[in-house]
């Protein structure tokens, strides 16, 4: 028995007569973390931008200072992972075996 996110052959495509996995679109499970990711990100872009929204009208404190810039390496550990999920996919391997690390 395949073990769990193990590509089935029921994904697979005839390609130039090569068996090819189809890792175009994410399966069931490994879509509803890539949905969890992109929530993440979408949370963390709506509190950047009202942060933004309040440096052009009032100085930031350091304390908001400080949020951003965890915001903003948030972001791009998100963003890191949202990729390597996508890459492993593409490759036929698990997307679930990256995890993000906070």
């Amino acid at each position: 028995m395949p073990s769990r996110g193990a590509p089935r052959l029921a994904d697979a495509k005839v390609v130039r007569g090569r068996t090819r996995l189809d890792a175009s679109q994410p399966k069931r499970g490994h879509a509803h973390a890539d949905r969890e990711v992109l929530g993440q990100i979408q949370s963390l872009v709506d509190e950047e931008h009202a942060l933004l929204e309040i440096g052009p009208k009032h100085e930031l404190s350091p304390a908001q200072h400080d949020r951003l810039k965890a915001i903003e390496v948030s972001l791009d550990q998100c963003w890191d992972l949202l990729r390597q999920r996508r890459a492993r996919r593409e490759f036929g391997e698990n997307p679930d075996d990256e995890r993000y690390k906070q």
